[in-house]
């Protein structure tokens, strides 16, 4: 990757992580990020996005995490969040984040994440939210985008964190990473 390209793309990751930013003050942190995984029937592989991982993690009461780039002297760029929890307690909210990068999309795209849990025999999503949309890709570019979470439901057991990214006409084209958590 060119330096020029590797700038593209960490001004677009730094201009992701500030909207999220200023979103926070108004709806809850907004980072982003997402990955691929075998759930997504809806991608074919080595196109289009690719996520990289979703995670639920403490809110930082200081603010400091989420952050791109905030160990100094690096010599790649990097990503700071909370540790990655698998205990979500019901009623508690947490910092979603979902990482992914761009094979070859030019146009927008939106990114959101659900919890689904087998309920009486039925497969059913718990918690949903929109993270961000109407943004902008560009081939090669990486993403990192967070949000605070909606109250985890009173829904005791195992259940799976969703991350996801959509795109093309309508948002017809998808890619999902999923986690294993527990629900307290």
């Amino acid at each position: 990757m060119s330096s020029d390209s590797f700038r593209a793309s960490e001004v677009r990751v730094y201009a992701a992580l500030l909207v999220g930013l200023v979103l926070e003050g108004l709806s809850g942190l907004a980072l982003a990020q997402e990955a691929s995984s075998a759930d997504s029937a809806m991608l074919t592989v080595g196109t289009g996005f690719l996520p990289a991982f979703v995670t639920a993690g403490a809110i930082d009461p200081n603010g400091k995490v989420p952050a791109f780039n905030a160990v100094p002297g690096a010599g790649v760029a990097n990503l700071a969040v909370a540790i990655p929890v698998t205990l979500l307690t019901h009623g508690d909210s947490y910092c979603i984040t979902v990482a992914l990068q761009d094979n070859n999309v030019t146009g927008d795209y939106e990114v959101d994440y659900y919890i689904r849990q087998l309920v009486g025999g039925v497969m059913k999503t718990i918690l949903e939210q929109k993270i961000v949309t109407g943004k902008t890709a560009a081939p090669g570019d990486a993403y990192v985008w967070a949000i605070t979470s909606k109250a985890i439901p009173d829904s005791p057991g195992i259940a799976t964190l969703v991350g996801r990214v959509r795109w093309g006409a309508g948002y017809t084209t998808e890619a999902t990473v999923t986690s294993t958590i527990l629900i307290e």
